[in-house]
């Protein structure tokens, strides 16, 4: 008899006024992904942006990449946003919200990043709003793709 036991992946961290503890255990069908930062808008923003930096060990294809947008939506529940923004990483261990012209750090970040998608709730129609910057084979892609991608609309496919 065989025994398999799954622990939730549990990622603390406390950057830039921020504790990260986000356990994530992916189904079957899910992603798995690390939440590196997120911030939520506050009263005061006048642009009420919320934001997301995850990592993931392997990289997904266009479409396992906007699953992934609608799963950190779905998980993460942002509320009285009217502005999303949510970066993908690729096997990145910390982010550095301020990284003040570190260099190494700023290649660290530039060598792990696979997709950037901003949502805003006053740009309407066909907008391309998912960039993806890396391929499954770990290869920056010249240029960045941009795709036409709007969660409100797609992520009801998904969940």
């Amino acid at each position: 008899m065989q025994l398999k036991l799954t622990l939730p992946f549990l990622f603390i961290m406390y950057v830039g006024g921020h504790l990260q503890v986000r356990p994530q255990t992916p189904s079957e069908n899910e992603i798995a992904y690390r939440v590196l930062d997120s911030q939520s808008p506050s009263e005061r923003d006048p642009f009420k942006q919320a934001s997301y930096i995850i990592s993931v060990d392997q990289i997904p294809d266009r479409l396992g990449i906007q699953k992934l947008l609608c799963q950190v939506v779905t998980k993460q529940k942002p509320s009285n946003y009217s502005m999303l923004r949510i970066t993908i990483y690729y096997n990145l261990k910390v982010w550095v919200p301020a990284l003040d012209g570190d260099e190494k750090a700023l290649r660290e970040h530039f060598n792990h990043i696979v997709a950037q998608y901003a949502w805003n709730v006053r740009l309407t129609g066909k907008l391309q709003r998912l960039r993806i910057v890396r391929d499954g084979r770990e290869e920056a892609l010249s240029p960045p793709r941009e795709y036409e991608f709007d969660h409100q609309e797609s992520c009801k496919e998904f969940y």
